[in-house]
């Protein structure tokens, strides 16, 4: 799984970069090739809110690094 891959999975479940909000979408792009672990995954959402990839949203950024720093 490329970061790509968790790009494309976040912005189906938030509805960003124009893209609408699409559940099963964001689910086959999560699970796409080989599993992620879930820690991997929101390690790179967060760093997705931090570098301003996605719009900054001080809850889903400390949601996610909080999960990605095993709290």
């Amino acid at each position: 799984m490329t970061h790509r891959h968790l790009l494309l999975a976040h912005s189906y479940q938030e509805g960003y970069l124009g893209y609408p909000i699409d559940s099963e979408k964001s689910e086959y792009w999560r699970n796409f090739s080989q599993k992620v672990h879930r820690i991997i995954y929101q390690c790179q959402v967060a760093s997705y809110y931090k570098d301003g990839t996605f719009p900054w949203n001080q809850e889903k950024y400390e949601e996610n690094l909080a999960i990605c720093n095993g709290n």
